[in-house]
C-alpha cells in the first residue's frame, strides 16, 4: 500500500477536531471559551492589587477605605481562582472522556472496518501506531488539541494586558523583550521539526518493542515459549527494543533540556536588565512606589505570558502535526464495497458452487501478481485442497474467495 500522507491546515484541524468534540460533548467546548479570559484577568487583577495598596499608604487613605479596596480586590481574585478551579477540573474530565471513549472509538472502529489488505501492510500498523500515540502523548496530544488552542487565546491576552502597563512605562521593553523570547521560540519550533521528522522511525520502534512484549505474554504462545526454550531470544529481542526506545527518549528529554536552559538564560537576562531600568527610574523620576510595583509586577507577568504564549504556539504546531497523524490513519482509502451487498445463500441453495473467473491479484508494489489469470470451478458439495509452497499464493487465493481480498482483475462468483 501506498499512502498520499497529508498535511491538513491548522484551521482545517481545528474545525474538525471542533466538530468532533461538539458532536460529542457541547459542555467541553464551552468550556474552553469560558477558560480562556479567566487566568489572564486573574493576573491583571494580582499585578494591580500592590499598587491600591501602596497609592492608598503613600497619599495616606483612610484605613476603612484601603480595607475595602483591598478586600474587594481579593473577593474577586478568590471567587476567579475558584471558578478556574472548577472549570479546570470539568475541562480535565471532558478530555479525558474524550480520549478514552471518542477517539479510542474512532481508531477501533477504523480497525475493525477498513479493507483487510489494507489492514496487512506495514505502512497501516506504522500508521495506526502514529496515530495511538497522537491520542495518548502529552506533548501536542489529540485530545488537548482544543486545549492548546484556548490556552493560546489565554496567553494572547494575558500578554496583551501586560503590553499596555509596559507600554505606559516605557515602549522600547515591548521590542527588546519580544526578539528575546522570537529567539527561544525558534529553538522550540526547530526541536519540534526534529520531532516531526523522527516520527515515523519512533513509530517504528514502539510497534515493534510492543509486538514483541505482546507476543511474549500472550497465552496462546506459552506452550510454544517453554517447549522450544524460547524465552532468552525473546528477552534479547525485548530488551534490543526497549534500548532503542530509551534512546529516543534520551535524545528528545536532552532537546526539551537544552531549550529550557536557552529559555531561562534569555529570561534572566532581560529581566534582570528591566529591573535595573525601573530602579534606575524610581530614583531619578517621580515615581511613585504604585507605580514602581506595577511596572515590577507586569515586567515578571509580561515575561511569564509572552513565554507561555511561546511554549503554547510550540505545542499547538506539534498538535497539528499530531492531528495530521490521526486523521491520516482515519482517512486511509478503502476500494471494497461495504455496503448492503449479496443477500446469502440459503436452504437448497447450499451448499454453494463458487467459480474463479480469470482471476488475478497483485500486492501493492509487487513485481508479479501472486494469483495470476486463475479459472476454477468448485462444484456443490465437492472438496478440494489448496497445495503449494510458501509464498505460491494459496492464503491469497483463499482470502480472495472469502472477500477479504478485492481481486485486481477477473470474478470471484457464487452459485452464478
Amino acid at each position: 500500500m501506498k499512502t498520499k500522507r497529508k498535511k491538513y491546515n491548522y484551521f482545517s484541524n481545528l474545525k474538525y477536531m471542533l466538530g468532533k468534540h461538539w458532536g460529542f460533548d457541547k459542555s467541553y467546548v464551552i468550556l474552553q471559551i469560558g477558560l480562556t479570559p479567566l487566568e489572564a484577568a486573574m493576573s491583571v487583577v494580582a499585578a494591580f492589587l500592590p499598587k491600591i495598596v501602596l497609592d492608598c499608604v503613600e497619599n495616606k487613605t483612610d484605613f476603612s477605605q484601603l480595607l475595602l479596596k483591598v478586600g474587594l480586590m481579593s473577593v474577586a481574585l478568590i471567587a476567579l481562582g475558584y471558578l478556574q478551579g472548577v472549570l479546570y477540573n470539568k475541562s480535565w474530565q471532558g478530555r479525558m472522556l474524550a480520549r478514552d471513549i471518542m477517539l479510542h472509538r474512532l481508531i477501533c472502529n477504523k480497525v475493525m472496518s477498513m479493507d483487510y489488505n489494507n489492514y496487512t501492510y506495514n505502512e497501516t500498523r506504522v500508521l495506526r501506531e502514529k496515530a495511538w500515540n497522537a491520542i495518548h502523548g502529552w506533548d501536542g496530544s489529540v485530545a488537548r488539541f482544543i486545549e492548546l488552542n484556548a490556552t493560546v487565546a489565554s496567553s494572547f491576552f494575558g500578554f496583551s494586558a501586560f503590553t499596555a502597563i509596559i507600554v505606559d512605562c516605557n515602549p522600547w521593553f515591548i521590542p527588546i523583550l519580544v526578539l528575546c523570547y522570537g529567539i527561544s521560540m525558534a529553538g522550540w519550533m526547530i526541536f519540534q521539526k526534529w520531532k516531526d521528522k523522527m516520527k515515523d522511525k519512533v513509530a517504528e520502534i514502539f510497534l515493534r518493542l510492543h509486538y514483541v512484549t505482546y507476543r511474549s505474554k500472550d497465552f496462546s504462545n506459552a506452550k510454544d515459549v517453554r517447549i522450544y526454550n524460547m524465552s532468552d531470544f525473546l528477552m534479547k529481542k525485548i530488551d534490543k527494543h526497549l534500548d532503542e526506545a530509551n534512546g529516543w527518549n534520551i535524545l528528545r528529554n536532552n532537546g526539551h533540556y537544552i531549550n529550557c536552559m536557552l529559555e531561562d538564560f534569555f529570561k534572566f537576562g532581560v529581566s534582570l536588565g528591566a529591573y535595573i531600568y525601573l530602579i534606575y527610574l524610581k530614583l531619578n523620576s517621580d515615581m511613585t512606589l504604585g507605580d514602581f510595583s506595577l511596572y515590577f509586577g507586569a515586567i515578571t507577568g509580561f515575561g511569564q505570558w509572552l513565554s507561555r504564549l511561546v511554549d503554547s504556539i510550540s505545542e499547538i504546531i506539534s498538535g497539528a502535526h499530531n492531528v495530521d497523524d490521526f486523521r491520516n490513519f482515519l482517512d486511509i482509502e478503502d476500494k471494497m464495497n461495504l455496503g448492503k451487498g449479496e443477500k446469502l445463500p440459503t436452504g437448497k441453495e447450499l451448499p454453494c458452487e463458487i467459480e474463479l473467473k480469470n482471476l488475478t491479484f497483485l500486492y501493492d508494489e509487487a513485481e508479479k501478481p501472486s494469483v495470476d489469470n486463475i479459472s476454477l470451478k468448485i462444484n456443490k458439495g465437492e472438496r478440494i485442497a489448496v497445495v503449494g509452497v510458501n509464498g505460491a499464493g494459496n492464503s491469497t487465493l483463499v482470502k480472495l474467495i472469502c472477500g477479504l481480498y478485492s481481486a485486481s482483475e477477473g470474478q470471484v462468483l457464487i452459485n452464478g
